[in-house]
């Protein structure tokens, strides 16, 4: 069984403000599938074994796939954890100990995060499905990349980073701008969230840990909030 100090298919950790029952929900649906015969659970498929990891008070596990693992099986799984809202950081192909200390790694406090201001910020509607949510996520908030299909996808035009946000069990994205993002492809990403039928809330230019509970909130779906907080009128 490999471990911490051995190369490893995926590594991943969890968001500090993760609950027991969001994790555990992850390991049961994410990591795990239900036993045929109702004995408790086994590894999802493609999963030769996988084990815990922790690195400056961040929580998570590495997965090692199966030699006969599929390349759907592997890519399944990758997005699963990747688009996950409790989990903060992926890694693919490490050796978990050598990833360094992430508390001070800088790269989300550069790259944008909950308490950065941040270009964009929207959430999912809660009755949206995990289908329409990935379809999003390929045809919004990513594009092929020019090195082939085996090479993953990018992040839009225009874009430079993009971080995932929790509020009051609604999932949502946050969104940073590159420097050199022309007007056109702002426009046409902003458009494409705030024109979507699963989007329930957007948001611009505006620190995302500084959001009220959504959950508190009565006011109609989607409208567009701007620093200062001015609520818009909703979208039809």
């Amino acid at each position: 069984m490999r471990g911490p100090n051995d190369p490893t298919s995926i590594a991943f950790f969890f968001m500090k403000d993760a609950t027991y029952e969001q994790k555990d929900t992850f390991q049961r649906t994410i990591l795990h599938k239900p036993h045929p015969e109702g004995k408790g659970y086994d590894l999802q498929d493609g999963i030769a074994g996988l084990f815990s990891l922790r690195n400056s008070g961040y929580e998570g596990f590495g997965i090692n796939f199966s030699t006969d693992a599929t390349p759907e099986e592997r890519e399944r799984l990758k997005k699963n954890v990747q688009n996950s809202p409790i989990v903060y950081k992926v890694y693919e192909n490490v050796v978990p100990s050598q990833i360094g200390n992430l508390q001070s790694n800088h790269e989300w406090v550069d790259m944008g995060g909950p308490t950065k201001n941040t270009s964009l910020l929207f959430f999912f509607k809660k009755d949206a499905t995990r289908e329409q949510i990935q379809a999003f996520h390929d045809n919004v908030l990513s594009k092929p990349s020019p090195y082939g299909p085996n090479a993953g996808r990018d992040l839009p035009d225009g874009v430079a980073a993009d971080f995932r946000v929790l509020n009051c069990s609604y999932e949502g994205v946050g969104i940073n701008f590159s420097s050199d993002s022309t007007p056109q492809q702002r426009v046409k990403l902003r458009n494409q969230i705030r024109e979507s039928q699963i989007v329930f809330r957007v948001y611009e230019n505006l620190v995302p840990s500084e959001i009220k509970d959504l959950c508190a909130q009565t006011i109609s779906p989607n409208p567009v909030e701007k620093k200062p907080v001015e609520m818009s009128t909703p979208k039809e």
